[in-house]
């Protein structure tokens, strides 16, 4: 639920979801989280409100939409994307990524443990992918999850209500910045104790700010203005 300018309150946008997961499993993790509706690209996936329900079916797929919606040059994802394939035969990709720069990769999130046999069972599958659907497909595990990237998406996702006051104050500071600075420094200089951390994140999440190590970001993370950067 994203509020509004005026005080109101506005609900994501549902689901483009070729088929709906299941509402609960005794067997696995289901729900689902709020990401971009497709419609600002570039800002990272996170980046708008009130963005569009992204439903999950594991905890690992989970996990891989809020790193691929955390990305900046995420410009769409969709999740259970219908794909039909020999004889009337279908197949519902986990998630379909498409970037900033056009390039789209069907995405088929599995734990490995499962993967010697998903892999058997994608080949056919994947041979016939053109490039009206996609221009790859990649099988993703729990091995490509960094937990640096997992734990900054869960802040950019956390943090992603607009606070104007408090993000127009942000730019201000962040504006005539030079060099990298600690993100406590800036929180101070905008006056507005926690809500001014939070926009800040904002702009970390819209890759406007960006963060000199890779690290988890906390108020000591120094980070400089994208321009800035050679």
């Amino acid at each position: 639920m994203h509020q509004t300018s005026n005080g109101g309150m506005s609900l994501p946008q549902p689901s483009i979801a070729g088929r709906n997961v299941a509402k609960r499993s005794k067997r696995h993790f289901v729900g689902h989280i709020v990401g971009n509706d497709g419609a600002v690209p570039g800002t990272g996936n996170f980046g708008v409100s009130p963005g569009r329900v992204i439903q999950t079916e594991s905890d690992l797929e989970k996990k891989t939409a809020l790193i691929l919606g955390a990305r900046p040059d995420t410009a769409l994802l969709e999740e259970q994307v219908r794909f039909e394939y020999g004889t009337r035969q279908v197949h519902f990709f986990d998630l379909r990524l498409t970037r900033t720069d056009g390039r789209c990769t069907a995405i088929s999130v599995k734990m490995t443990k499962y993967l010697a046999k998903h892999l058997e069972e994608m080949r056919p599958i994947a041979a016939e992918v053109q490039p009206d659907f996609a221009d790859a497909v990649r099988i993703w595990t729990e091995r490509d999850v960094d937990p640096v990237e997992l734990y900054n998406a869960r802040l950019f996702h956390a943090m992603r209500e607009a606070d104007p006051e408090a993000d127009i104050a942000a730019e201000t500071v962040v504006a005539p910045l030079l060099g990298a600075v600690p993100i406590r420094d800036l929180t101070d200089r905008i006056g507005l104790g926690a809500r001014g951390f939070r926009a800040l994140v904002r702009l970390l999440a819209q890759d406007r700010l960006r963060p000199i190590r890779h690290e988890r970001i906390t108020p000591a993370s120094l980070v400089r203005r994208k321009e800035t950067e050679q």
